[in-house]
């Protein structure tokens, strides 16, 4: 996904953008293609509960990944 870096890497969407749709959609474009221990490697970091249930309720709507 990424070059073999030490470096964390932050992404960010514009305000009123739905977070959680538009966070899948990146992944999906950036790890199209990709093997599925590179979607296992991916770690999200959310501010609340509420947002972590809707991402996964937006995983568990799309293909196995």
């Amino acid at each position: 996904m990424f070059e073999d870096r030490p470096k964390f890497r932050v992404f960010g969407t514009y305000a009123g953008q739905a977070f959680p749709d538009t966070l899948l959609e990146g992944l999906t474009t950036r790890l199209q293609g990709a093997a599925p221990e590179d979607w296992a490697r991916v770690e999200v970091y959310v501010n609340t509960r509420r947002m972590q249930r809707r991402l996964a309720e937006l995983f568990l709507q799309g293909p196995a990944r």
